[in-house]
This record gives structure tokens, C-alpha cells and sequence, in this order.
């Protein structure tokens, strides 16, 4: 599936999927396409020449549905990549306050 090929040529071959996707697929155009500056209106006009039939309502909440998919997968990735929290048990890494709090400053 190269970018040089038409959206009905993608579509075809896309034809025994659903049709989100089939949206899936062609979100990277999508995307190009809102970014260029073109109206849902004008991307909906041409999905449907393409094969793909949507209605207002279901663009706007399969692009709302893709873009939090990614913004879930971006926000996963960061949690699993930060340290574990110290047992609730393990004092050692803890700022003895008691200590320190009583002492005469060293200005």
C-alpha cells in the first residue's frame, strides 16, 4: 500500500474489512488532507466516491476515536517506562525532617 495509490485501489483491497478499518487505513491521507486545510465536508465527499460511506457524525467520532487511541498508546508507554514506587514499608530513601529541623543554620 504505497501513497501513490488511489484510495478506490486501497479500498478494494480492503473491501472484506469493516469500515473502520477501512477508515484506519486511510487516516494518514486523512490527516494530510485536514492538515492542507481541507473541510470534513470536501474528505467526506471524496471517502464516499472511494466507496467508503460515512456520515458526518461518524467521521467526527471515528477521528475522535484514533486520535485518543494514539494519545492512550503515547500515555502507556510512559507509565510503563517510570520507576516503581518504593514499598510502602521501605523507609531508607526517606528526608529524615526530625533530624535536621532542630539544627542552628549555617549561614
Amino acid at each position: 500500500m504505497s501513497k501513490s495509490e488511489p484510495a478506490s485501489a486501497l479500498l478494494a483491497s480492503l473491501s472484506s474489512q469493516s469500515k473502520a478499518a477501512r477508515f484506519r487505513a486511510l487516516l494518514p491521507d486523512i490527516r494530510a488532507a485536514i492538515e492542507r486545510g481541507a473541510s470534513h465536508q470536501q474528505i467526506l465527499a471524496a471517502l464516499a466516491t472511494a466507496g467508503l460511506q460515512m456520515s458526518s457524525a461518524e467521521f467526527r467520532n471515528a477521528l475522535y476515536r484514533e486520535r485518543h487511541r494514539k494519545a492512550k498508546k503515547g500515555r502507556h508507554a510512559k507509565q510503563t517506562q517510570t520507576p516503581a514506587a518504593p514499598k510502602a514499608g521501605n523507609h531508607d530513601n526517606r528526608f529524615d525532617y526530625a533530624r535536621f529541623r532542630d539544627q542552628e543554620t549555617d549561614w
